[in-house]
């Protein structure tokens, strides 16, 4: 009997530990969810996988992996994250990221974020196949393209097909709405500033950035031209992006968006992804720049100007 009892205790206490480990493997996973959550975070479909992006604004990384049936990719998942210098000469950060064997959650630990725009490359191998690509990010990392996403979808100040009076791509950026748009000849690229009606208005004191991803990635400081009418600046790559990223900048507030991207939706980046076309004038005047001053930025505030739409503040 004793011998019976002792056996039943072994039984019971061996189920018992099976339901732990269940119920913390349902818990990790519940985690890794709210993680990557479609609040804070921001997804890329690749060619062969989705990689879905919770960057915050100490650095911190976390991300996971679908492949083509939206289930998640827990093993064969390898690689690395790195952090482009923001001023000539400064050095590349490159960091593992590690992979969790139980939810496939990838984590990794990036400098903060400090600067208006971050360009962040990744470079992983999922199941034997290389997938790479390009994050700009703001102070407030994923977390704020998603927030001002959700912001100008609120705004409803834009329809979908929206053009601007140049022609070029048009976005809501904080309390403003601008458009991009540029010379296929000289990569020249301009940002007006427009009214509700799309009209152009002056910059007044505005500076900018753009980031065009795609083929190739780069960042490009904006200043003002002498009419006051525009903020211009100097592609590099005249390719057509598949992303563009907006930085405004006007006095000690600092307003970013992603161009035509919806909240919870998924960029699409790979060998398919459609190409937002800024490159349609030709013939604008080649103008020499000066060479832009990187200065390292301290915390910025962020506040509506009072123009009705939304107001809030957020500090980073």
């Amino acid at each position: 009997m004793k011998r019976l009892i002792s056996r039943l205790a072994c039984v019971f206490v061996a189920a018992g530990l099976v339901a732990v480990t269940a119920g913390c493997g349902k818990n990790q996973e519940q985690a890794a969810a709210e993680i990557i959550s479609a609040d804070s975070a921001i997804t890329e479909k690749h060619d062969s996988a989705e990689l879905i992006w919770n960057v915050g604004p100490d650095g911190k990384v976390n991300a996971r992996v679908r492949n083509k049936d939206d289930l998640p990719i827990t093993s064969g998942v390898s690689g690395s994250i790195t952090v482009k210098p923001t001023q000539e000469g400064g050095a590349a950060v490159t960091v593992p990221l590690s992979v969790s064997p139980e939810t496939g959650l990838l984590t990794g630990q990036l400098p903060k974020l400090t600067d208006d725009l971050t360009e962040v490359a990744y470079d992983l191998q999922v199941e034997g196949a290389k997938v790479q690509g390009t994050l700009h990010l703001p102070r407030g990392g994923t977390k704020e393209l998603v927030e001002s996403a959700r912001e100008a979808a609120a705004a409803k100040l834009l329809p979908p097909d929206a053009k601007g009076p140049n022609k070029g791509i048009v976005q809501v950026v904080g309390d403003d709405i601008v458009e991009v748009v540029a010379d296929k000849d000289s990569g020249m690229v301009r940002m007006y500033v427009l009214d509700d009606d799309l009209k152009v208005i002056p910059v007044g004191k505005r500076k900018g950035k753009l980031a065009f991803g795609g083929p190739s990635s780069e960042v490009i400081v904006l200043g003002p031209d002498p009419s006051g009418m525009y903020l211009h600046g100097k592609a590099i790559a005249k390719v057509q992006p598949v992303k563009i990223t907006v930085v405004v900048i006007d006095g000690d507030e600092v307003d970013v968006a992603l161009c035509h991207y919806a909240p919870g939706g998924v960029i699409v980046v790979g060998a398919a992804a459609p190409v937002l076309v800024v490159f349609v004038v030709t013939g604008w005047q080649v103008v020499v720049l000066p060479t832009p001053i990187f200065v390292q930025p301290g915390i910025i505030v962020k506040k509506g100007k009072g123009k009705g739409k939304w107001k809030g503040k957020w500090k980073f």
